[in-house]
Formats: C-alpha cells, structure tokens, sequence
C-alpha cells in the first residue's frame, strides 16, 4: 500500500493569514456598524474585545485585538496540524 504524505504547513504564514483577515473583518464590522449595519454583532465582539464600539479609532483598537487573535489562534492549528501530521 502506498504511504500518503501530507505537505507540512507553514505556522507563521497561517498565523499572519487568519490574523490580518480576522483584524480586518473587525475593522470593517465595527466601521459599518456606526451606519447602523449589523450592531447586534458589535455588541456581540464588544463582550470579547476591550473598546470595541462603532466608532473610528474604537474599529482601530480592534482591528489589533482582533488582529492578535486571530494570529494566536492560526498559530496554533497551524502549530497542532503539523504535530498531528507526523504521528499518521
């Protein structure tokens, strides 16, 4: 039987990745919803992230939060799928 391989994932790279789309999705919820788009969400993230109300620098702060997150949270399945990878 044939052995499969699996291509080994670059942590960083993920991390950067799901980081600056989940930062920038933030930003862009937050701005949107001073034009009264979608605020039950932002009331929602509010729980989560510390500032965040619809307001510009409010979407700014986080943005990075959000931004440190997401970066933290690629890491590690970045981090898990490699450790994983190697024990099939």
């Amino acid at each position: 039987m044939k052995e499969e391989k699996y291509a080994k994932i670059s942590v960083i790279s993920l991390a950067l990745a799901i980081g600056i789309v989940w930062g920038g999705f933030a930003v862009l919820a937050c701005w949107f919803s001073a034009l009264e788009w979608g605020v039950p969400f932002v009331k929602t993230m509010g729980g989560m992230y510390v500032g965040y109300a619809p307001s510009f620098w409010s979407g700014i702060i986080s943005g990075i939060w959000a931004f440190i997150d997401g970066f933290v949270g690629g890491f590690i399945i970045g981090f898990l799928y490699n450790f994983f990878r190697k024990r099939r």
